[in-house]
């Protein structure tokens, strides 16, 4: 099987059409994908991202429900090809911004590093609104 090359930095622009090429219906990351905002304004939050290892303990994945089945799905597909797609995560709210089912699976194969893509804190952005910052609890 092909190895994919996953670049060490992208943009915020880049790593939105990433995580647009992973999910079968683009509609749900424009609208309200979830309860803590739309991930096309989750990742403006920093200009750019760079590809790290992260402590996969660290990311409190069993907090969130996932699916199962898609679970199970990456456990197999790992086994065929541990080169999986990098979890993009939020190193200031210390949140999954995706790559949830990726983590769990590779947390119940025994991982203990995930590589993910996190902002680059000298690039991240302020908004003028404070109501922009998506993720932030009331």
């Amino acid at each position: 099987m092909d190895s994919i090359t996953y670049p060490e930095l992208m943009t915020s622009e880049q790593i939105f059409e990433y995580i647009s090429g992973m999910h079968y219906d683009k509609r749900h990351l424009r609208n309200a994908w979830n309860t803590t905002g739309m991930i096309y304004e989750r990742v403006q939050v920093f200009e750019e991202y760079k590809l790290v290892e992260l402590n996969i303990f660290d990311l409190n994945a069993d907090v969130w429900d996932v699916d199962k089945e898609r679970v199970s799905r990456y456990i197999e597909a790992t086994k065929e090809n541990p080169n999986y797609p990098p979890i993009v995560f939020n190193q200031l709210l210390k949140r999954i911004t995706d790559g949830t089912h990726r983590t769990r699976a590779l947390t119940i194969m025994g991982f203990k590093t995930i590589r993910g893509y996190i902002g680059v804190e000298e690039t991240h952005r302020v908004w003028e609104d404070p109501n922009r910052i998506i993720g932030v609890e009331d």
